[in-house]
């Protein structure tokens, strides 16, 4: 249910389908994730990981707020829904 919520509100936010994610252009690379948007309160990062490399799953979305000046982490989710 939380995962559809923030697929919702980022569906709202982005500039483009969060499906079509892996054909923007790449905004920064941190260790293990690409930096895909960012509007300087909200952050959209694609992780490069894959479960063959100990992720949880793959093509995992990582939702980051900016918080009293602080990127806090408020949700991650796989890009397709595995359960269907």
């Amino acid at each position: 249910m939380l995962t559809y919520h923030y697929r919702c509100v980022l569906d709202a936010v982005l500039p483009f389908d969060l499906d079509d994610i892996k054909e923007q252009e790449i905004l920064s690379s941190s260790q293990f994730d690409n930096l895909m948007f960012d509007n300087y309160k909200m952050r959209v990062w694609l992780s490069r990981m894959t479960i063959g490399d100990g992720a949880p799953c793959n093509d995992e979305i990582t939702v980051e707020l900016l918080e009293n000046g602080r990127w806090i982490t408020k949700h991650s989710f796989p890009l397709v829904d595995e359960d269907g």
